[in-house]
């Protein structure tokens, strides 16, 4: 009988008894995933009961744990007592109807009982618990009561699942009682399930299959070598996140933090400063705090206070910590919400991005992060840059979780007036991984500051408390109108380089403000230059079509604003191109050939400056 057909009947005579409506899943395992159906509908060794008639066993290896993965979203209730008997460690996945999802004989689980997830979610590792002779996923659709052992609910028909058969060549979705299966002549059927493969900057992560903890930032993955390390930046272990291999083979490696650090706060006449970094580095910064929301901004950073009784008044590590001109901003990865709004943000290159819906925030495996709650325009007072879903800008998707390093993001994805809020450095490219950083995260210069900014060009302004805690007053807002930040994303398609500035760039669309110069360039060129192939006028972005030969970059601008600074990394879907100037500024580097643009060595680019 053929899928269609099936439906027909399902609607005219119902299943189960009760007359449930079809329910479609996808298979449990991440994209590609092939498994054996070794035992069916009705099948002749276990499948005969009330509690198993209408399910699937599904085959996985006996030599290694594999995971699995949520196969419909719901609310997970996990049974773990008794691994000995029946279903064993399994989940039952509430689908709110009163029906539920159950997967068992599972090894382990990797969630808490009556946690919300979400499709793809990883929530599990298989195994052959309870009444199993070897390592497979039972699978079906029951009534009855999820809180409850799986054993006591009732095997349901109407179960859909989607999964790609090996054995028949084709796409489609198959009713249980459609699958193919027996140990010797079953069919093999795939996943076509995508599963989350990017995590914002600033997430804690690890595998379930090793002890490793690594942070992410732009592309990169940074390993925290023990315990010590990871106590002194503050974090919590209820901030980790699970994540596959293949997630985190989508981050290139960032050099191991290796050395302790410290993180906090001193309240010393009227002023409560954020100290970031170890006191015997030569340039760790102390940052002002705004007295409107110091708590929430503190709270980041892992230093709880009541008042500023709860703070230290020692003025001793003043010696060691250079006075920042930026004030101090939410943590990198650190999730807010506003009194009067669901919206979740998330802090990533010193901007807020809003989460799109609940389905987004449960495939991060945020069920358990702790959200700080602020006041009304808290957010936009505190970072200056706040995405906003409504017009898509600035917002995280599920579909941008589905992408290796969050290479679908574009420049449209970034706030205005984003800076990079690094505690690790500022190199790597959001899409396929690169090589390992030039610098090293632990060098001072860019290591546990959170801010990247360098203290040579640091000076005390002297301001009094209530000027520099009006986020008005913040230097970021005194760069020019027409420009901002400068260059805002580079791209590269083949022989084309697309260079598109800041969206607060009002005044220079026609091209008359801003142009690039460098060597291989033979005089300024701007939009309307002789190499400009193409001008998009929506995203400010301009293409540029380059003939053969080494070029080094710089931006500048009619009004003066020549640096080309730390956003050519932190924004950049090519940040590998950058390459830091004598001065702290950055240009780009890179070699054009074979109609191709690529990379130019930090010793190459160093020649042609």
């Amino acid at each position: 009988m053929s899928f269609m057909a099936s439906l027909l009947l399902a609607g005219c005579l119902g299943f189960g008894g009760g007359g449930q409506d079809v329910i479609t899943i996808q298979m449990p395992f991440a994209y590609g995933y092939s498994s054996l159906c070794t035992q069916g509908v009705n099948g002749s060794y276990s499948h005969g009961y009330s509690s198993t008639r209408y399910d699937l066993d599904l085959d996985t290896p006996n030599d290694r744990d594999d995971y699995i993965y949520a196969p419909i979203g719901g609310t997970a209730y996990v049974h773990d007592s008794d691994r000995d008997d029946g279903f064993g460690v399994h989940i039952n996945i509430d689908l709110g109807d009163g029906t539920y999802i159950i997967l068992a004989h599972l090894d382990d689980t990797l969630i808490g009982d009556g946690e919300e997830v979400a499709q793809g979610q990883l929530i599990a590792i298989e195994g052959t618990t309870g009444a199993s002779s070897g390592d497979h996923l039972h699978i079906g659709r029951h009534s009855g009561d999820a809180t409850s052992n799986g054993w006591d609910g009732v095997s349901l028909e109407g179960l859909v699942i989607e999964a790609y058969s090996s054995s028949d060549g084709g796409l489609d979705s198959y009713l249980t009682s459609e699958f193919v299966c027996d140990l010797s002549g079953g069919h093999y059927y795939q996943s076509r399930m995508e599963t989350p493969v990017w995590h914002p900057n600033g997430t804690l992560v690890m595998t379930p299959n090793s002890p490793d903890v690594y942070v992410l930032n732009e592309g990169y993955k940074y390993l925290i070598e023990d315990e010590g390390v990871f106590w002194s930046y503050n974090w919590d272990f209820s901030q980790l996140v699970y994540v596959d291999e293949t997630e985190l083979a989508c981050y290139a490696d960032g050099a191991s933090l290796s050395d302790e650090t410290q993180i906090t706060a001193v309240y010393n006449e009227g002023v409560v400063w954020l100290l970031v970094g170890a006191q015997d580095g030569e340039d760790y910064l102390r940052y002002r705090v705004s007295s409107s929301y110091w708590q929430a901004i503190l709270k980041s950073w892992g230093i709880t206070a009541s008042t500023y009784d709860d703070l230290s008044t020692s003025t001793e590590l003043f010696d060691y910590y250079y006075e920042s001109s930026q004030s101090a901003t939410l943590r990198e990865g650190t999730l807010v919400t506003e009194a009067s709004s669901s919206d979740v943000y998330v802090i990533m290159q010193g901007a807020a991005y809003p989460i799109l819906d609940w389905d987004t925030y449960l495939g991060l495996g945020f069920w358990n992060r702790e959200v700080i709650a602020l006041d009304d325009g808290a957010v936009h007072g505190i970072q200056g840059s706040v995405g906003d879903c409504n017009t898509g800008f600035g917002c995280i998707t599920y579909e941008d979780l589905l992408y290796c390093g969050g290479e679908s993001w574009d420049g449209s994805t970034y706030p205005d007036d984003t800076q990079d809020t690094s505690e690790y450095g500022d190199e790597g490219d959001t899409g396929e991984p690169l090589d390992e950083p030039e610098d090293d995260p632990d060098d001072p210069e860019l290591g546990d500051t959170g801010f990247d900014d360098d203290p040579d060009d640091q000076q005390d302004t002297g301001d009094e408390q209530d000027e520099q805690d009006d986020p008005d007053d913040d230097p970021v807002d005194d760069l020019p109108d027409d420009l901002g930040e400068g260059l805002s994303w580079i791209r590269v398609d083949g022989g084309y380089i697309g260079l598109r500035v800041a969206e607060v760039f009002d005044s220079s669309v026609d091209g008359e403000d801003v142009a690039a110069t460098g060597v291989g360039v033979d005089s300024g060129w701007g939009y309307n230059g002789s190499n400009l192939a193409d001008y998009e006028s929506e995203t400010d972005m301009a293409w540029y079509e380059l003939s053969t030969g080494w070029y080094r970059m710089t931006m500048r601008t009619s009004s003066e604003w020549a640096i080309y600074n730390h956003y050519c990394a932190s924004t950049s879907s090519t940040s590998d191109l950058c390459h830091e100037n004598a001065d702290g500024s950055y240009a780009l580097c890179f070699e054009v050939s074979s109609g191709e643009v690529q990379t130019l060595s930090s010793a190459d680019c160093a020649t042609l400056e």
